[in-house]
């Protein structure tokens, strides 16, 4: 009897065993198999991941080849960034990317990131964007004298303001006086007191906020343009030509009515100085006689504007003319009556205004004075640029994956 007791209590314990080395086993099992899972998912969001910044990466560098290739003018697009299967530095992940025109003409960057068995793609579409943000800017200091109207046309949204402003904080930096109204906001250098660097007192009208920059706005100098400077020069400009393509000169020296006709898309670098006196004009013709008519005016020093005088811009299209100031042009003076369509872009020049000039444009300079009641009327397109302007660059205007 007992040894009948002793046999089933050794059966009990046996199947215990069994059932405890099953359950370990399937336990065991069961982990192995999480944990194999686990690595094999990590391993595919690890490869994901690389691939994501494989992407990314090559999407950065066909951005900032773009952005060098524009530094070349004119302008060319025939060979486009592109790359096949480029490493990504310290990872086992690769980028291929290209730079296409869409149907509209518009640039286009594709990228593709690979690792292991992961792929990401992203997709970006460039838009150009210029050095005219800003109605006016004077790095040092604005001068405007009361009476002066500051206002906008040719936004992209409704509601969008433009803006004024310098990089200084020197008290009374911007300075304006009874019956000034700017329509829109003004900004003072990093660090500075818009109550202390804006002395507007209260006779003067603004619309939008007074705020300070959280960094200086950089004030690139215009690259020296090479590529007119090789032409041969047609010397000092004194009697009337007409011009339709570039060219480069001595010096212009326009009086007793002579005129200076832009019919064509001209880029004329100016080596010395430049005056138009006595009537004369510099005249660009409207998008009746010839759409393709603008100029790009490269100043090598000082420009005086004088006895009635001009800048005729005829199709009133502020893209039409861009005058920029080399790092060699000190000074740019209006001393007559004139209405200027045209963007100013001169980060070395004083631009002093001795009558009464209306802008329709933008004025981006070093210090800016105003002597007679103006009206500054900034055109908001301007901030698209042209391919072939100076210091355009490319911007992400959509992004996609």
């Amino acid at each position: 009897m007992n040894k009948m007791r002793q046999l089933k209590s050794r059966g009990s314990a046996l199947a215990l065993v069994m059932i405890a080395l099953i359950i370990l086993l399937i336990t065991g099992v069961g982990l192995l198999s999480l944990g194999s899972r686990s690595r094999l998912f990590a391993i595919h969001n690890t490869s994901s991941i690389a691939a994501r910044c494989a992407a990314d990466a090559g999407l950065v560098k066909a951005f900032f080849e773009m952005n060098e290739k524009l530094k070349i003018k004119p302008w060319d697009d025939t060979l486009l960034p592109e790359a096949i299967n480029e490493s990504l530095p310290n990872s086992d992940a690769s980028y291929s990317y290209k730079v296409s025109k869409d149907a509209d003409g518009k640039y286009v960057i594709e990228s593709i990131g690979v690792c292991n068995q992961s792929s990401k793609s992203v997709r970006c579409n460039l838009r150009l964007e210029s050095p005219f943000d800003y109605a006016i800017f004077g790095s040092r200091y604005i001068w405007l004298k009361a009476g002066t109207t500051i206002d906008g046309y040719n936004y992209d949204s409704p509601g969008e303001l433009l803006k004024i402003g310098v990089n200084s904080i020197e008290a009374g930096a911007i300075f304006a006086r009874l019956g000034v109204l700017i329509d829109g906001d003004v900004f003072v250098g990093p660090g500075g007191d818009p109550s202390v660097v804006i002395d507007a007192k209260n006779e003067v009208v603004i619309t939008g906020e007074c705020f300070t920059l959280d960094e200086a706005h950089p004030l690139d100098p215009v690259p020296f343009p090479s590529y007119l400077a090789a032409l041969p020069s047609l010397g000092t400009i004194t009697t009337s030509i007409t011009l339709t393509g570039n060219a480069k000169c001595d010096a212009i020296d326009l009086t007793g009515g002579a005129v200076l006709t832009i019919n064509g898309p001209v880029s004329l670098y100016v080596v010395g100085q430049t005056k138009i006196d006595n009537s004369a004009q510099i005249k660009v013709v409207d998008a009746n006689t010839n759409p393709d008519a603008y100029l790009n005016l490269y100043l090598g020093d000082i420009v005086t504007i004088q006895n009635s005088g001009a800048l005729n811009n005829f199709g009133k299209d502020a893209s039409k003319l861009k005058i920029y100031g080399l790092p060699s042009c000190p000074g740019f003076t209006f001393q007559t009556d004139s209405v200027l369509y045209g963007a100013v872009y001169a980060p070395s020049v004083n631009f002093n205004m001795l009558n009464k000039v209306v802008i329709y444009g933008s004025v981006i300079v070093e210090r800016l004075t105003q002597q007679v009641d103006s009206d500054f009327h900034y055109d908001a397109s301007l901030k698209n640029g042209s391919i072939n302007d100076e210091l355009v660059r490319f911007t992400v205007d959509k992004w996609s994956e």
